[in-house]
């Protein structure tokens, strides 16, 4: 038997089956194989149907992955929505989420930053009417998926709902030094946001011609378990 040659190994109790196959190169064919030997290369499945192996960086020697959110982009399930605007002293701005009746979560991260002093605070279980829909956009562009969330920007509050997050930052005042005056409001742990409810996203210039921005994203997945 040549040494490159495929053999099955069979469990005596069971009857189950592994196949074993040497591998010579990245370019071997493993789809239906329950067991291997692979020169100490790490195969991943891709699909149901592909398995390939894991990459090494050649200056690091480091394995080459990427962050879930990342991987979501790739899959079409990553959107987001920014702007900006000038805010009037305690004016303010208003986004409404109605995520829909369905497994499927949202995942969500946010930064929020004003040329003044901005808060931001977040309310669940609202209810709201009217607004201006705002469309969310796909980091993939090569997607056609849509998003499955409801954004309405401004809308009339009929329930605030539950606060359950807020923050500031930033100073007001005549004269502000520079290190006071930016106003920055970030979330990089990602919120996961209720089912089959409406989340406010409210925002307040707390200074006169506050340029505010703020940029939301997120993506939908389904729990594996």
């Amino acid at each position: 038997m040549s040494r490159f040659e495929e053999i099955t190994i069979k469990d005596p109790t069971t009857g189950d089956e592994a196949n074993v196959v040497p591998n010579a190169d990245d370019n071997t064919d493993l789809d239906g194989k329950n067991g291997l030997v692979a020169n100490s290369i790490q195969y991943y499945r891709i699909d149901a149907d592909t398995v390939k192996p894991a990459r090494m960086d050649a200056s690091t020697h480091t394995v080459q992955t990427i962050e879930y959110e990342h991987h979501e982009i790739h899959a079409g399930s990553h959107y987001f929505i920014c702007g900006f605007e000038t805010l009037a002293d305690n004016a303010e701005t208003n986004f409404a989420i109605t995520t829909p009746n369905s497994e499927k979560e949202t995942h969500m991260t946010f930064d929020i930053g004003g040329s003044s002093q901005t808060e931001i605070l977040i309310y669940e279980d609202s209810a709201v009417t009217n607004g201006d829909p705002a469309t969310p956009i796909n980091n993939n562009r090569n997607s056609d998926n849509d998003s499955g969330l409801v954004i309405v920007k401004d809308p009339t509050v009929g329930t605030q709902g539950s606060l359950i997050y807020s923050s500031s930052s930033g100073k007001a005042g005549t004269n502000p030094s520079r290190a006071d005056l930016s106003g920055l409001v970030a979330r990089d742990r990602e919120i996961i946001l209720k089912n089959n409810a409406t989340t406010i996203f409210r925002i307040i210039s707390r200074d006169g011609d506050n340029v505010v921005s703020y940029c939301g994203e997120w993506y939908e997945h389904t729990p594996k378990d």
